[in-house]
């Protein structure tokens, strides 16, 4: 799990566009207080284990979710959706342990509440392990 956690965060921290996007920072589950809006946090919400014959591979579910404090529209979180689909959907990741297989979009959903424009996105991420 340190590796994904490892490797989600170097992402972010290579991917410019969403960087920029995102002043506030990617945290692991959650944020600093005070935090610059927009920011995202993400957290493994699940890790089963397939194992076969041939390997053992983790398949992993990570919730991101983004948020922005722009009361009147959801425009500028939008642009954040974009560049964080475009860093992690269907990308690479690099592993200090386990081999990366896949990183695909599950869901997305949008929400409003107290003035707080809020994304969550859900990824399936899977990654062979040796037995």
């Amino acid at each position: 799990m340190q590796a994904l956690k490892k490797a989600i965060i170097s992402k972010f921290n290579a991917t410019a566009a969403l960087k920029s996007l995102m002043p506030g920072g990617l945290w692991d589950t959650e944020a600093d207080q005070g935090s610059a809006y927009p920011y995202g946090v993400f957290q493994i919400i699940s890790d089963v284990e397939d194992v076969t014959f041939s390997d053992v591979k983790d398949n992993i579910i990570v919730q991101f979710k983004i948020f922005d404090n722009t009361a009147k529209s959801s425009v500028k979180l939008d642009a954040v959706l974009i560049q964080l689909l475009a860093a992690y959907n269907r990308k690479d990741l690099t592993l200090t342990a386990g081999s990366f297989v896949s990183m695909q979009k599950q869901n997305v959903m949008q929400n409003k509440s107290d003035n707080i424009w809020e994304y969550l996105v859900l990824f399936r991420v899977i990654i062979v392990n040796e037995k």
